[in-house]
């Protein structure tokens, strides 16, 4: 699906960081709720974000749609940051859904509106290139200037995704694929494909 859809067009354009350590997720992000259930929001990103993110464990589906799920994790800090829809079930497809297949738990995350390059007005998928068009995430990094913040208030950062040997020590390291330990997926339980 094109970013250009009439129906997320003016949607703010986004930085997503994660909240454990505040290490920079993407900054081509969208605020997004479930399609199987639109009480649940979430965050969600149209391009891989293979440079700060790592999977975790096998795919898993969950009872509210077939779609199949893997966990991904802050590379910096080895936290549960959300998942990535490796196959969507057919019902989620023929949905009205934004196209992105990687998203970020909005309780492991912090977000920042970006602003246009006038710096005066808030930057909306509407005037994105394409993804096609767009060489890749990092050349479009915006500086602080470019942000705003969004009162995203997160109580509970006690570390119960943290993915972490008995040690205190990162179970990987980057560039290698991260090993589960304990309950990554902490209290986050109601996952799927997204609107």
């Amino acid at each position: 699906m094109s970013t250009s859809n009439a129906n997320f067009k003016n949607k703010c354009v986004t930085q997503v960081n994660c909240i454990y350590c505040d290490s920079l997720l993407c900054t081509r992000g969208m605020k997004a709720v479930l399609l199987a259930d639109t009480e649940v929001e979430l965050f969600s990103t149209d391009i891989p974000p293979n440079r700060t993110v790592d999977f975790v464990a096998s795919c898993y589906s969950t009872e509210s749609c077939k779609c199949k799920l893997r966990d991904i994790a802050c590379l910096k800090c080895g936290n549960v940051v959300g998942y990535h829809v490796v196959a969507p079930c057919k019902p989620c497809l023929l949905s009205c859904n934004n196209g992105h297949f990687w998203m970020f738990n909005s309780d492991a995350v912090s977000t920042l509106n970006r602003l246009d390059s006038t710096g005066l007005n808030l930057l909306l998928w509407g005037d994105l290139p394409e993804l096609e068009d767009s060489e890749n995430e990092e050349s479009e990094s915006p500086s602080e200037e470019e942000c705003i913040s969004v009162c995203v208030q997160h109580p509970d950062v006690s570390g119960t995704n943290r993915l972490t040997d008995d040690h205190g020590a990162l179970p990987w390291r980057p560039g290698e694929e991260l090993q589960r330990l304990g309950n990554s997926r902490g209290s986050c339980t109601r996952k799927g494909a997204f609107l």
